[in-house]
Parts: structure tokens; sequence; C-alpha cells
């Protein structure tokens, strides 16, 4: 049953003291899904990425790949291409902190043609090569 507007405004300050927020409108909510089989797709890079997102998207949703791409931008303000390439660079950004993994690993793994292609993402979002990355990350932990 649809929530009484009283109870809907308890319930959205009660989640906004967790940094929380109700979605209710359709669009909105399409753009969580899509959100969230971006970032559980990546989350599964122990070995390398598979999905194809155009196609993985349009599955896991059940809408053309083009109506989602125009319903995130307008929801969003930024392309869904730029929303997969940032959350690219966040699992490359947790796999360097892993020691055994090389960047041509990460490469390998998140499906980039080469390590110059990682490389180059990786520094237009985070203004760091992986490399000065990594030694940063390291150098902050170490006591």
């Amino acid at each position: 049953d649809p929530l009484s507007k009283e109870l809907e405004d308890k319930l959205s300050t009660a989640l906004g003291n967790f940094g929380q927020e109700v979605i209710n409108d359709r669009k909105s909510i399409l753009v969580e899904k899509i959100k969230i089989a971006i970032i559980s797709a990546l989350s599964q890079t122990e070995k390398k990425l598979t999905v194809n997102f155009p196609s993985y998207l349009s599955d896991q949703l059940h809408y053309s790949y083009t109506h989602l791409a125009r319903i995130f931008s307008q929801e969003t303000g930024s392309t869904l291409e730029q929303f997969i390439i940032n959350c690219k660079i966040e699992r490359a950004k947790e796999m360097l902190s892993m020691p055994d993994v090389s960047i041509s690993e990460i490469a390998y793994r998140l499906h980039y043609s080469n390590v110059a292609h990682l490389s180059n993402q990786f520094k237009k979002v985070t203004g760091l090569r992986p490399t000065e990355y990594k030694q940063r990350a390291k150098s902050d932990n170490t006591p």
C-alpha cells in the first residue's frame, strides 16, 4: 500500500539522518538499478571482466542501452559511459592496494586493451598514473 504523506515524510527524515533518501520516481529508481548493476559486475573481477556493458545492462534491466543511457544522463547530468569509467577506476584503485596484483593484471581484469589505456583513463580521473597512486597509497600506510 502507498504510504501516507505523513509517514513518507517521517521515513524521509529518518533516512536523511543516515545520509540516505527515499527514491520514489521511476527514472530515479532506474538510475539506481543501473548503478547497482554496474558496481555488481565490477566487483566480480577476480578473473577477467567479461561483461559487455551495453548488452549486460539491456539484459539485466530489460530496456535498450540507448534508453538507459538517455535516462541516466537526464537524471545525473553525466553520461553512462563516464559513470562506467569512474567505477572501473574506483575498482582499479581498490586493486592497486593489493600487493600481489600488478598494473598489467588490473588492466587485464578490467578489460582494458592495454596498460596504457588504463593508465590514461586513470590519470584523467584521478590526476595520477596508477604507479604514482600505488606509491602514494603505500607511503600513506607506512608508519
